[in-house]
């Protein structure tokens, strides 16, 4: 699979698939996330940061960089109807075919799973759920993105609460109050993700999502973003 995929693929693929991974909307939160969780365990316990911070550091960034992919491959129809959303996606966009993008999504899927297992058996579990989740969001025969109330959560723990436990769960098992730190940031995602909601909302109507903010309309959401906001800051407090 490796090979095919590696020798097939023209100079303007490879480039379609690194736009499909969207890298630059994640990397500069995933690292952090994933360094403050590892901190959080590490510095109380007096356990050393080690190469395994690394493994879990690439594997976090893989498994946003597959929830991506997979969002761009399953939204490709819905992205062009909108001329920028289908000019940004290399599928609508012609660049690369929907099977070479289903292609790399597997060997990242795959080459994720194993940098998971070098953090631990924890770790890897959360790994696991963090690919399902990546998937189940967008995959059409599920697509948790288009419920109320699941769309928020998943997209909240996959890009979010679940990449601050994998980095935790490398040095220590047991969070204790870290459950706050952790809620919080997955608040404060919930706040980025109905934000999200309310940009593309006459879209996602027009595409007949029945999503949070659609179900709650535009003034009720802004209200649910305040609050949001308000338990973070709680969950940190305490």
């Amino acid at each position: 699979m490796f090979g095919s995929l590696e020798f097939s693929l023209t100079r303007d693929q490879v480039r379609g698939l690194i736009q499909l991974t969207r890298w630059k909307e994640y990397i500069p939160f995933v690292i952090p996330l994933t360094l403050v969780g590892a901190l959080l365990a590490a510095r109380p316990n007096n356990a050393l940061l080690d190469w395994r911070l690394i493994a879990v550091t690439l594997a976090n960034i893989l498994a946003v960089a597959y929830a991506f992919m997979i969002n761009d491959i399953e939204d490709a129809p819905d992205d062009a109807r909108d001329p920028d959303r289908a000019a940004r996606n290399p599928i609508t966009s012609g660049r690369i075919p929907a099977n070479i993008g289903y292609t790399a999504c597997r060997v990242i899927a795959l080459v994720t799973l194993g940098l998971y297992a070098l953090g631990g058996g924890l770790v890897f579990v959360i790994g696991i759920a963090t690919l399902l989740l990546s998937h189940l969001y967008s995959w059409r025969p599920v697509r948790l993105k288009a419920w109320p109330v699941t769309d928020i959560l998943s997209h909240s723990l996959m890009l979010s609460g679940l990449l601050l436990l994998a980095g935790y769960f490398i040095y220590h098992d047991a969070p204790g109050i870290v459950w706050f730190v952790a809620a919080a940031a997955t608040l404060v995602s919930v706040y980025g993700q109905l934000y999200n909601q309310l940009r593309d909302y006459d879209m996602d109507k027009a595409a007949g999502l029945y999503n949070t903010a659609i179900i709650l309309g535009e003034a009720n959401t802004r209200r649910v973003m305040y609050l949001t906001i308000a338990l973070a800051i709680v969950s940190l407090l305490a």
